[in-house]
């Protein structure tokens, strides 16, 4: 796929679900959009938020590739897996086939740049039950995404276990507090990556 050759800076491009959107921090509207902040007004890397409300794997194999092509991604960074769980009651995605379109996401991104780090999905407090997600399932689809990651010689962020029961909206979704932890620990990782193109 032909990228977008009007954009010749910089671009790091944040793939995902509801949790890269960040609605749910009302102050600032998610760690991608405090991590834009931080890098644009240091003029390093134009940031762009591609996360989508309720994306699976499935969804997201289908529109990298002309969303990246269209900002003409330097940097990668892919934040997925909580909606293939399944929660509040909905059906999940078995480890199986969540492997194989991890994968595959990865063999897309690929193409754009050599530049992709995957962060783990996000630890969830087990008390609330309202979310109907396991601490255990979260485990095995890290397990899953950081070996698929290392196989294609990319990066892994862990970042189970950054946030405490007061971080979350809902057991499941950051709030103010948990995005305003989360910017920080991915920018760090980045630099030490070299990818913030300083």
């Amino acid at each position: 796929m032909q990228t977008n050759e009007l954009i010749t800076w910089p671009t790091l491009c944040v793939f995902g679900d509801s949790i890269v959107v960040g609605s749910d921090d009302r102050e600032a509207g998610g760690w991608v959009a405090r991590l834009r902040l931080d890098f644009n007004s240091r003029e390093r890397i134009s940031v762009y938020n591609l996360g989508v409300d309720g994306d699976r794997s499935e969804q997201l194999l289908r529109r990298l590739s002309p969303e990246a092509a269209a900002r003409n991604a330097s940097v990668i960074v892919i934040a997925l897996g909580a909606n293939d769980l399944g929660w509040q009651g909905s059906a999940g995605t078995d480890n199986a086939l969540f492997r194989e379109r991890y994968d595959r996401i990865l063999s897309e991104a690929g193409r754009f740049t050599r530049r992709i780090l995957t962060l783990g999905v996000l630890n969830v407090d087990e008390s609330n039950e309202s979310h109907g997600v396991s601490n255990r399932q979260v485990l095995a689809f890290n397990a899953i995404i950081e070996e698929l990651t290392r196989a294609r010689a990319a990066d892994f962020l862990d970042l189970f276990g950054a946030l405490e029961p007061e971080d979350f909206v809902d057991g499941l979704h950051p709030n103010a507090s948990g995005h305003a932890k989360l910017a920080p620990l991915i920018a760090r990782e980045l630099e030490r990556l070299g990818w913030d193109l300083s």
